[in-house]
């Protein structure tokens, strides 16, 4: 398609100027490295029978007006054709309107990434090129370029759909280089909550923005401060742009990530010495831990767990030896069939008859 516009294009031109004697055309410019004097890349054929002598002027806008004026030496041109490139035309004046096209072309030697449209005009210097040209004295020919990111802007943290428990995360991102070293290049960002199944691209294109802000200087934004806290289960878009002064640079690609469920992480109970009265509820993560008396020389404990409903749900063959003194147990109730989050009682009685009581909740965790 592309093809077809420049070649559209360069046949546009040649109609333009059939009945004159001199055809100026343009060279098809590359994306991805347009620099001004790229202007230069042009064809200029004398179908007279005299050299003649004349200038180029070219002018280069985008959507923002102007961006660079450069005049060219003054050439002569015998009759056929003459190619040129910005090696083989010296330019006597260039003149910026953009500083910013200015800065960023002379750290990177191009232009700043956006849809160009340049025109060169033959400016004849001599009564034969007046009489080749025409009445105008002055050919023109327009040509457009779309200049793309070479180095693109990329998004760091949070990943792409990645599920974070920070409900205030701080937003980092990579700079397009080389034009990420320069002091004056920001940032501006953009915050979205996301619909069910929204992609990030769409709610960043339609959805009322969380937060946006322009003139970010660096390449990490701290979580605001006058935000509230993002919320579980609930999936968020971002994007970020790159501004060299008041010219665009690039923009990055949408991300989307999600807050998860935040999981309650219980400190897992101290040992407890076994005592015939019931003084509170322990949280028995994964492990059962308690101390037992024994005023006998040594004795094998009966031990029974009861649930909250008062049923036996004592694991069978479940026998503890002692002996004199104080002894110590670290049962892992991860073997046992007993529900997460529920209540238990431990008894154990003793060969007098006394019973001694343990209540605890059963939590399961992954780590302690």
């Amino acid at each position: 398609m592309k093809s077809f516009f420049y070649s559209t294009l360069l046949l546009i031109s040649c109609a333009c100027f059939s009945n004159a004697q001199v055809n100026l055309i343009l060279t098809p410019q590359s994306d991805f490295t347009f620099r001004s004097e790229d202007v230069w890349d042009l064809t200029v054929t004398n179908v007279g029978s005299e050299a003649i002598r004349f200038q180029l002027e070219a002018l280069v806008t985008n959507n923002q007006g102007e961006v660079v004026r450069l005049r060219s030496e003054p050439i002569s041109c015998d009759p056929g054709s003459m190619t040129f490139n910005r090696s083989t035309l010296g330019t006597v004046s260039k003149l910026y309107k953009s500083e910013d096209a200015a800065n960023y072309e002379a750290l990177t030697g191009e232009l700043p990434p956006n849809d160009y449209t340049y025109c060169i005009d033959l400016i004849c210097l001599d009564e034969a090129c007046r009489l080749a040209v025409g009445p105008e004295s002055r050919l023109r020919v327009c040509q457009t370029v779309k200049k793309e990111t070479t180095t693109p802007l990329l998004l760091s943290i949070p990943r792409d759909e990645s599920v974070i428990d920070n409900k205030r995360p701080d937003f980092t991102w990579i700079a397009p280089m080389p034009i990420g070293s320069d002091p004056n290049i920001s940032y501006s960002i953009t915050l979205v909550e996301l619909q069910d199944g929204q992609s990030p691209e769409d709610g960043l294109k339609r959805n009322r923005a969380l937060y946006k802000q322009s003139g970010v200087k660096g390449t990490t934004l701290v979580f605001p401060a006058e935000l509230d806290d993002l919320i579980e289960e609930h999936r968020y878009g971002w994007q970020v742009e790159a501004w060299l002064g008041n010219t665009f640079i690039a923009i990055s690609d949408a991300w989307e990530f999600e807050i998860g469920k935040e999981t309650e992480v219980v400190q897992g109970m101290p040992y407890v010495r076994l005592k015939k009265q019931i003084d509170g509820i322990y949280n028995a993560v994964n492990k059962l831990k308690f101390i037992y008396d024994e005023p006998l020389k040594e004795n094998a404990l009966n031990i029974r767990f009861y649930d909250h409903r008062g049923k036996d749900v004592t694991p069978p063959d479940l026998v503890f030896a002692t002996h004199f003194g104080e002894n110590k147990f670290t049962l892992d109730i991860r073997q046992f069939d007993l529900v997460p989050n529920d209540q238990y009682k431990m008894v154990i009685t003793a060969p007098n008859g006394e019973e001694y009581s343990l209540k605890f909740k059963y939590i399961f965790q992954f780590t302690e």
